[in-house]
């Protein structure tokens, strides 16, 4: 390890357990940062970053100490093995340091006294948040690491420590508990980082590994892989599954793996905190392991009642703080023991007393595959169901159902708009009645066996019929045209369209219920125009 001399502002080589104590920098890289061979060969004198340095040299002085560490001139980056010895050693130097010089080169100096941690509105706190200094990827774990940090504004006055600021600090870093941060889960301490940038996309990834405790080489070119294999390095030493409790916009590509692309999916985890899983089903699992199949795992799947939906959610052992419902991800069946997640950008929570009997043990096979197109994004298909002129025959909404992603049947979930009810699922159901106790119900969705979705709705068995419009997944554009007569001679007409305005992955449907007086003889089903 190189230590600048504060005095003599000359590098010195320590090894091992000959370190001295010493002071180190933290700051945002600016133009004409001193590198090491600027130092060496002399030219650092003149460049802009040589002040930052001189500063920090001359503090360190004041506070008693006579050596300090400054990332940019104190490695050889020419070297890649000494720039690889760096970048994972970094986390340990700024914890071993005796304190850390935050330098603010972008909050005036004057601000000081002004500063009120207790209200971030104030004016020297208002300068002090808008730092560029809390945007960067590497001064996370500078700010965490060290056991003392102290803040400078550009002309080097004070601004008080960490502890002196902790509730400003918290404000702005979504860290609620600096002195026990390491207690956090996977997904808290990837928020922390979720909104942070870097220069290289790479460093997303190495930035974080003193954070996770551990190690691996640099490979600047592998890009995004560079967080996949950070993601893999901590499921070798963790079974904290909320790793896999992230959210990100797919777009038109619904299927991915376990694993995300970038710490911004887990921007919105500030929240989430280990579960007890294992305890609750009185079951440990055991240890992950990277095959040629995929990431194996063995996790509780919560199946669908409904014996044709073979995707399932996969219980994860972590839940929203303050809530009792524990988090799960959708999982794609590809193949045998084969999945895939699905509908990446939400989280879904579960009742685990209510979902009980439908959960599940099984050994899974994840591929980390780039995502991809999936199947029909039944979840997102929007019906717009206008009840037409059936309101001029007497008819109102008696009960209205959309089905989950699971096709498991709640009750309500849309809303009404003017005659019209909108709502969102795999499938929607409706029962009209009039005034004289004449029903008819109505079924959208997709399924294999009209018998089966008929028993699905217990709750209209003594309804006349039920309409199962759609019988197959949509490729293209379609339409359908659905008669049925009822006992008293009025015949019912649903007629459903793909609206232009649908897209892959959110369709949305117009379906018009008619009815008229004309008695027709037909089948069960009625005739089917397509």
């Amino acid at each position: 390890m190189r230590l600048l001399n504060t005095t003599t502002l000359k590098l010195e080589e320590f090894f091992s357990d000959h370190v001295p104590k010493y002071a180190i920098l933290s700051h945002r890289w600016e133009k004409e940062e001193v590198a090491f061979q600027d130092l060496l060969n002399g030219v650092g004198v003149s460049m802009a970053g040589y002040a930052k340095i001189t500063g920090c040299c001359a503090q360190a002085i004041s506070d008693g100490w006579q050596y300090a560490w400054v990332d940019s001139c104190c490695i050889d980056k020419s070297s890649s093995a000494e720039l690889s010895e760096a970048i994972n050693s970094m986390f340990k130097w700024y914890r071993n340091a005796q304190v850390c010089y935050v330098y603010l080169s972008d909050v005036p100096t004057g601000y000081a006294t002004s500063l009120d941690p207790t209200n971030p509105n104030s004016t020297g706190s208002s300068k002090f948040l808008r730092s560029k200094w809390f945007t960067r990827g590497w001064t996370l774990q500078e700010l965490l690491a060290p056991a003392t940090v102290v803040f400078y504004d550009q002309e080097w006055v004070r601004m008080g420590t960490r502890a002196d600021l902790e509730s400003l600090l918290s404000f702005i870093t979504g860290i609620q508990d600096f002195a026990n941060f390491e207690t956090a889960c996977v997904a808290q301490k990837m928020s922390w980082a979720s909104e942070r940038e870097t220069t290289r996309v790479e460093d997303k990834a190495y930035c974080l590994m003193g954070l996770f405790d551990v190690n691996m080489p640099p490979l600047y070119g592998e890009g995004e892989n560079a967080f996949l294999r950070l993601q893999l390095e901590i499921l070798s030493k963790s079974d904290d599954e909320s790793i896999f409790a992230w959210t990100e916009e797919m777009g038109h590509a619904l299927k991915t793996g376990l694993l995300a692309r970038s710490p911004l999916a887990f921007k919105n985890c500030g929240n989430i905190e280990i579960g007890a899983v294992s305890k609750i089903f009185r079951m440990e699992r055991p240890p992950y392991s990277m095959t040629n199949k995929g990431l194996r795992m063995e996790h509780f799947l919560v199946a669908s009642p409904n014996p044709e939906v073979t995707d399932s959610l996969s219980l994860l052992n972590c839940k929203r703080a303050g809530t009792a419902d524990y988090l799960a991800v959708f999982l794609f069946t590809d193949a045998e023991s084969h999945f895939s997640r699905g509908y990446a950008d939400e989280l879904f929570e579960l009742d685990l007393i209510e979902e009980r009997k439908h959960i599940t043990r099984k050994t899974l096979y994840i591929k980390q595959q780039t995502a991809v197109p999936g199947p029909f994004d039944r979840k997102r298909t929007i019906f717009s169901i206008s009840l037409g002129n059936s309101m001029w025959h007497g008819f109102s909404v008696w009960k209205y159902y959309f089905a989950s992603i699971l096709d498991e049947w709640r009750e309500g979930g849309g809303e009404f708009s003017g005659s019209t009810l909108i709502g969102r699922g795999s499938k929607a159901a409706l029962s009209l009645i009039n005034n004289h106790g004449e029903t008819f119900a109505v079924v959208i969705g997709y399924g294999k066996n009209s018998a089966m979705k008929m028993r699905i709705f217990e709750n209209f068995h003594r309804i006349e019929g039920l309409f199962a419009l759609f019988d197959s997944e949509p490729v293209n554009a379609y339409d359908f045209n659905k008669l049925k007569t009822l006992q008293s001679g009025k015949e019912v007409s649903v007629y459903v369209n793909l609206d232009d305005r649908s897209e892959p992955g959110k369709l949305l449907h117009e379906v018009d219920i008619s009815l008229r007086e004309t008695v027709t003889k037909s089948g069960f089903w009625g005739p089917v125009n397509e």
